[in-house]
């Protein structure tokens, strides 16, 4: 299995201030040739992701579609699929409004277009991230917060209000919160939640629980908290009498709690343990002697195919080692020649292990 193309990966958070930019930079573009240092702040700022550069092209076609694109491929490569300009646009220096008879009533409707940030709903701030089957990805967020996402997983983020909402609907999600006292980050996951106010910790969810490990600072973790009607309920001194008191522990770097409909479990992890449930990170699985049953069950969160196993006797082998999620088969392969077991690729989406 390829390695996932993190890069193309865009963050949906920044895609609004990234057309503020971009409408920034046409504009300083209008004025004049660019001065040195502004080229290469420009090339800086186009080097941060795709969606810069992306937009920043797309933004020109709309106005000049051959000339600025060929004044701006001086400073940044066109895609492939791009259109070259003639030679006689290249010889008239950076693009302008007043140059392509737009004046400035042309100016200003652009900086509207820009400026007014079409695609976001006033009513709605929610921004979606997602990963597929196999894919990790990195994003940081409008307050600076840091999340790193594993595979399969859907992430909602709402922060319109006075708290930092998060949503996890499926997977697990690494956060690095930046801290504001004054405004609480909470990620909501299954039927419960995750307080902090600037911290670190990692939450996966799944069908059966949700599990949080904490790895720096301190968060509240509340069980039964239902992220349509719960908040009052948090940041009240005492719970209503007419709901039901939510349970909650406290738990500080080091430890690991585990919810469902209450807290299950709530301990100080040890390091191997904290190693192997961030392993995915460095895009990594350790295993420290689980069964192969249970090893193949989170394995094939990094794939489509399915994998089987038809030998009774083989699930309760003992799994160890390091092995890399960005290469599934080589992982397979690795425990067939562990356990002298047969790795069979059956069609293009199910694999067996068996006994030879």
């Amino acid at each position: 299995m390829s390695k996932p193309a993190y890069g193309k990966v865009t963050p949906l958070y920044d895609r609004a201030a990234v057309k503020e930019e971009a409408g920034a930079w046409i504009v300083r573009i209008d004025q004049g040739e660019l001065a040195a240092r502004e080229i290469a702040a420009l090339r800086a700022w186009l080097a941060r992701s795709s969606f810069h550069r992306d937009y920043l092209q797309k933004l020109a076609r709309n106005w000049d579609a051959m000339a600025v694109l060929q004044e701006l491929a001086d400073i940044f490569p066109l895609d492939a699929d791009e259109p070259a300009a003639p030679e006689s646009a290249r010889s008239r220096g950076f693009w302008s409004p007043a140059r392509a008879g737009l004046g400035a009533a042309a100016v200003l409707v652009l900086l509207l277009l820009v400026f007014m940030r079409p695609g976001l709903d006033s009513a709605s701030d929610t921004d979606r991230y997602l990963t597929r089957v196999g894919e990790r990805a990195e994003w940081q967020l409008p307050d600076s917060s840091h999340i790193n996402v594993n595979t399969d997983s859907r992430i909602e983020i709402d922060f319109s209000g006075d708290l930092r909402i998060v949503r996890l609907l499926h997977g697990e999600a690494s956060f690095d919160v930046a801290k504001n006292p004054n405004r609480p980050f909470v990620v909501y996951a299954g039927k419960g939640m995750v307080w902090a106010v600037g911290t670190a910790f990692n939450v996966r969810y799944t069908s059966s629980a949700v599990d949080v490990v904490v790895t720096e600072g301190t968060v509240k973790v509340y069980a039964e908290a239902e992220s349509d009607a719960s908040i009052s309920l948090l940041t009240a001194q005492q719970a209503p009498a007419d709901r039901p008191v939510v349970k909650e522990v406290l738990a500080t770097a080091g430890q690991s709690v585990r919810y469902a409909g209450v807290i299950q479990e709530h301990q100080t992890s040890p390091g191997v343990d904290f190693e192997r449930r961030l392993a995915w990170r460095e895009d990594s699985l350790v295993f420290q002697g689980e069964t192969l049953e249970s090893a193949l069950q989170e394995i094939s969160r990094y794939t489509s195919k399915q994998l089987v196993i038809l030998d009774e006797d083989i699930k309760s082998l003992q799994v160890g080692g390091h092995f890399k999620t960005d290469d599934i088969d080589g992982l397979l392969a690795s425990l067939g020649r562990g356990f002298n077991l047969k790795v069979a690729q059956v069609g293009d989406h199910r694999i067996e292990l068996s006994n030879r």
